[in-house]
C-alpha cells in the first residue's frame, strides 16, 4: 500500500479507474522494479483489483541459546549439590535454559525448579517423568547436543579442601624439611589439573600484642596432596621469622576454596647454649634435621659437641 501511495495513486481512484489486468500488471512490475518483496507487491495488486489484502501476522521466533556437547556421566537426582556432581548438575541447568525450560541462573543445586524443568524434558523426548536424571535422560541429552565438535565450558574447581599437618602443636625447626599434608576432593569440568598456593598466616594468641606480619607465600601452582617445605622460607626464597602460623591451602583456580590449620604451630629459631661449636651453618641445620626426626633437643647436641670441642683445646 505505501508503494502505491509513493507512485501518487490513491487506492480508491485506482480501484474505482476499473483498471485493466494489463494496466495491473504494468503497475506491479514498476512495483517490482523498487525491489519489493512478494508479500508487498501481493498487497498492492489485490488492492487494485478493488480486493482487501490479508496482511500475514508477523511471527517472531526466538532462537534458543547454543550450547557446547553435554556428556553428564553421573545419574542426578533431587537435592543433590554441585561438588557431589563434579559440576554436572550446573550443565544439566545450562542445557535446560536452553530448552525454556529452566528460567533461572544455574546454581548447582538440584532443587524443585530443577526437577519440574527435568520433568519436562522427560515428557518432550518420550521418557517417564521421573525427575531423575539416568543413563537414558543422559543419552537425550547427549543426543540432542552432540552433533558437532564437543565444546563444555570451563568452570573453577569445586569440592572441599582439608589440611593435615601442620594442623596444631606442631614445632618445626628453621632450616628443616618438613612435608605439609592436605587431603582433598576438588573436581574441574572440564578435567582439568588441580594445583593449589600455600600460604603461611602468622597467628597471635588473644590478649597478646605480636608483630604484624602479612601472609607469606609459601609455594605456588602445587599438585598433589603433600609439599616438602624448607621451614623458614618463603617461595621466593625470603626468610619467615621463628613465631606461631598457621597454614592456609587454597584453590589456585578458585580461591574461595580452602582450609586453614585448625590451630596454630610454631617454627623455632635455631638456638645454642654456646656458639663455641666451630661448626658452619650448613652443619648446623643437618643437625637441626636429624634432631627433628630422631624427636631429639639440638640444643643439647649442640651442647655437646662445643663441650667435646672445649675438653679438646
Amino acid at each position: 500500500m505505501s508503494l502505491v501511495l509513493l507512485l501518487g495513486l490513491s487506492p480508491t481512484l485506482l480501484q474505482a479507474a476499473a483498471l485493466t489486468e494489463q494496466q495491473i500488471q504494468a503497475i506491479m512490475n514498476l512495483v517490482r522494479s523498487f525491489s519489493a518483496d512478494e508479500a508487498v507487491v501481493r498487497s498492492v495488486q489485490l488492492s487494485l483489483e478493488g480486493k482487501t489484502p490479508v496482511i500475514a501476522p508477523q511471527v517472531h521466533i526466538q532462537t534458543p541459546p547454543k550450547i557446547g556437547c553435554i556428556m553428564l556421566t553421573t545419574n542426578l537426582r533431587y537435592r543433590m549439590e554441585e561438588w557431589t556432581t563434579g559440576g554436572q548438575i550446573s550443565l544439566l541447568q545450562d542445557f535446560l535454559k536452553t530448552r525454556g525450560l529452566f528460567k533461572q541462573k544455574s546454581n548447582g543445586f538440584f532443587g524443585v525448579t530443577t526437577l519440574q524443568a527435568v520433568n519436562k524434558f522427560q515428557e518432550s523426548v518420550g521418557l517417564s517423568s521421573t525427575g531423575f536424571v539416568g543413563p537414558l535422560t543422559r543419552g537425550k541429552i547427549k543426543e540432542q547436543t552432540c552433533g558437532g565438535v564437543v565444546v563444555i565450558p570451563m568452570r573453577p574447581p569445586i569440592g572441599k579442601i582439608a589440611v593435615l599437618s601442620p594442623n596444631g602443636g606442631e614445632t618445626w625447626q628453621k632450616g628443616t624439611t618438613q612435608t605439609i599434608k592436605w587431603n582433598s576432593n576438588l573436581v574441574s569440568i572440564p578435567e582439568q589439573p588441580i594445583i593449589y598456593d600455600i600460604s603461611l598466616v602468622p597467628y597471635c594468641p588473644s590478649g597478646q600484642v605480636c608483630a604484624t606480619y602479612a601472609p607469606f607465600a609459601i609455594a605456588q601452582g602445587v599438585s598433589g596432596s603433600t609439599y616438602n617445605w624448607t621451614v623458614g622460607k618463603t617461595a621466593s626464597g625470603g626468610d619467615i621469622p621463628a613465631g606461631q602460623y598457621k597454614v592456609t591451602i587454597s584453590s589456585a583456580a578458585n580461591g574461595s576454596v580452602t582450609d586453614q590449620s585448625d590451630s596454630a604451630f610454631t617454627i623455632a629459631g635455631i638456638t645454642t647454649q654456646s656458639t663455641d661449636t666451630s661448626l658452619s651453618p650448613e652443619a648446623v641445620s643437618a643437625l637441626a634435621e636429624f634432631s627433628q626426626k630422631k624427636n631429639l633437643n639440638l640444643a643439647s647436641i649442640l651442647a655437646a659437641i662445643a663441650q667435646l670441642i672445649e675438653a679438646f683445646k
